[in-house]
């Protein structure tokens, strides 16, 4: 039978502690660095504002206008009083379609503002 040397074993038993702690080095609360995370507008929101936008520049009425109903709802989601000022609007168009542009061009003044893309943090 081979024995091992006391040092062979205790640089053993050296090696293997250094291994096992080497991947809790990486977890430390130093390497994490806080980041803010920007909310974005709803998807449905965008969608009633561009529906909105390319009326208040002429553009006809075309199927969009059978998903009115399904942006609203979306809409309401995340903004009650959004929701209800864009329901009056869609209804509206929906009635006097010639009048499209002008109530586009007030409804989208009483939407919230598009919130503004914040610039990238800077990189390390």
């Amino acid at each position: 039978m081979r024995t091992r040397s006391v040092n062979s074993l205790g640089l053993q038993l050296v090696l293997l502690a250094c291994l096992c702690t080497l991947p809790l080095l990486g977890c430390s609360q130093s390497s994490q660095k806080e980041r803010v995370i920007p909310l974005k507008a709803s998807a449905s929101m965008n969608n009633a504002r561009s529906i909105l936008e390319n009326y208040a520049k002429g553009a006809p009425i075309t199927s969009e206008a059978d998903s009115f109903d399904a942006v609203v709802a979306g809409v309401r989601k995340d903004d009650e009083a959004a929701a209800d000022t864009l329901d009056k609007a869609f209804k509206q168009i929906r009635e006097n379609p010639g009048n499209r542009a002008k109530i586009a061009k007030e409804t989208l003044k009483q939407l919230p503002a598009k919130p503004e893309p914040e610039p990238a943090p800077p990189t390390e």
